[in-house]
């Protein structure tokens, strides 16, 4: 799965270069460009456990409150698209994505 997007300041809707996204487990990194676009390529999870580490990103720079995603659409060839936020500030605002959608999480082996 590619999680793909744009990255801008919530005060200044301005791009945001050079904010760190990772996956909770480090497996996939990467940092926003010039434009704020990026393009993190995760592997789809095997297991229970796998599912809660790969299926949380964080977005993360300093002077800016840290934002986590988790619980979005994970399968074979797909994508997903966000469109994050990064306010100014301290500490950590979780956005669970699926429950937010009434959706379930299903891992398939």
């Amino acid at each position: 799965t590619v999680l793909v997007g744009f990255l801008v300041d919530d005060q200044t809707g301005q791009p945001m270069q050079g904010v760190a996204i990772a996956t909770l487990d480090g497996s996939a990194t990467v940092k926003t460009d010039a434009r704020g676009f990026f393009a993190l390529s995760v592997s789809l999870p095997t297991d229970a456990t796998d599912l809660t580490r790969r299926n949380t990103v964080r977005f993360a720079k300093a002077g800016y409150v840290e934002e986590s995603y988790s619980n979005f659409d994970m399968w074979p060839n797909g994508d997903v698209v966000l469109q994050v936020r990064l306010r100014k500030g301290s500490g950590l605002n979780h956005v669970n994505v699926l429950p937010n959608r009434g959706a379930t999480i299903v891992v398939i082996n």
